[in-house]
């Protein structure tokens, strides 16, 4: 029916868009090069089928870096926890530990490995 296409177009349409938002945005977040994930996902919809493009999502979803979410202490921006530097304004989010060479949270007064003050 002609009607129901005009409907559907639509919100295919928007739906695929606010997925490639999401996974934009995410990417970004985890540091796992948003601009191929965006172009994979969005060319696989336009040029395959539209199903494409939820099923690309759900493969980023599975080999993504995981772990939780953070805020950047210099942007706020979401970073993941694990990052040494932020990937939105390239702050550094870990410093060395003087004495024992740790990686440690740039924001620390002390070192959780050795107890000594940075």
């Amino acid at each position: 029916m002609p009607g129901e296409r005009s409907i559907i177009s639509p919100i295919i349409i928007v739906g695929s868009a606010l997925i490639l938002y999401w996974v934009y945005r995410d990417s970004r977040a985890r540091d796992a090069y948003p601009p191929f994930w965006f172009a994979a996902i969005g060319f696989s919809g336009l040029f395959i089928h539209f199903l494409a493009v939820p099923l690309g999502a759900l493969i980023y979803i599975m080999v993504r870096p995981k772990g939780r979410l953070v805020p950047c202490p210099h942007c706020g921006a979401p970073r993941l926890a694990t990052l040494t530097e932020c990937p939105k304004c390239e702050g550094p989010l870990k410093k060395e530990c003087y004495r024992c060479h740790a990686a440690i949270p740039v924001e620390a007064t002390e070192c959780p490995e050795c107890g000594s003050r940075s």
